[in-house]
């Protein structure tokens, strides 16, 4: 056993593959993890897919190109598209952007902005089978069900923000290093609206909803900052990030510093 960490901690390190970078797998390289499944598709392109968003209801797609892949210099520009299958529900979520890296002998320094828009009309009418199979019950079917009994309520919300963001990466060994990130949204926007009837009465609802203020804050600088450390570490095809955060949302660090992928397979880039 411990010769085989020690061969998987020696074996030459691929450059990382993350959101807060520039970076993209190679054509036909596949990785596997907590952010979904990726693949390279061509050269310089590659698409992945979150499939535990899919399975809840929520089918995804997102993709980046590599423009720029150089010893000095990448740029990559990303997309994504996330709509919504659960009956009573439509919404449709847009995420465009761009990174670009700097490599200067052990440090990398990344930067770069993302937009996304949120357009959503409904609520949910029921769980998908298999969660409420695993957890017994199905909150959203008895909820849709004793609204039915009085009237009815439809919610309606348009979300968009743009988040700069910004990492610094420092190899510290071989195969491991540190990384530290800052991201915080700007320009934002959360417009929601309510109609309920209740006994034949139309009610109309707007920015007094419960949880407006809140959403308000989360698109702009106030509510939406995240500053985290990780170490980073390759062992072999398993490439993991681990540690510790502050944000202005609790626990919005997490997904910064917590991540597991295999990732393996492709070819030489052209």
């Amino acid at each position: 056993m411990l010769t085989l960490l020690t061969s998987l901690a020696l074996a030459a390190p691929r450059p990382v593959v993350a959101d807060f970078n520039a970076q993209a797998l190679r054509w036909g390289e596949l990785m596997v993890g907590t952010s979904g499944v990726h693949v390279g598709l061509l050269p310089r392109l590659q698409v992945g897919t979150r499939p535990l968003a899919m399975a809840a209801g929520f089918p995804n797609a997102g993709g980046r190109f590599q423009l720029f892949d150089t010893p000095y210099f990448d740029l990559a520009f990303d997309g994504s598209i996330t709509v919504s299958n659960l009956q009573g529900l439509s919404m449709t979520g847009v995420g465009t952007g761009g990174m670009a890296s700097v490599h200067v002998g052990r440090l990398s320094v990344h930067g770069g902005v993302r937009s996304y828009s949120l357009a959503a009309r409904g609520m949910p009418e029921a769980l998908p089978e298999w969660i409420v199979n695993l957890v017994g019950s199905d909150p959203l079917a008895e909820a849709t069900t004793a609204i039915a009994d009085y009237g009815s309520f439809v919610p309606a919300a348009h979300v968009g923000a743009a988040t700069l963001r910004a990492a610094v990466e420092l190899r510290v060994i071989k195969t491991g290093g540190l990384v530290l990130q800052g991201s915080t949204a700007v320009g934002g926007r959360a417009d929601v609206e309510a109609v309920a009837t209740v006994d034949s009465y139309a009610i109309d609802v707007g920015p007094g909803l419960p949880g407006v203020s809140m959403l308000d804050a989360a698109t702009g600088p106030d509510g939406s900052w995240v500053l985290s450390v990780a170490w980073q570490q390759q062992l072999g095809p398993l490439h993991l990030r681990l540690g510790w955060g502050v944000s202005a949302v609790p626990y919005a660090w997490v997904p910064q510093v917590g991540a597991a992928h295999f990732r393996g397979g492709g070819f030489k880039r052209p």
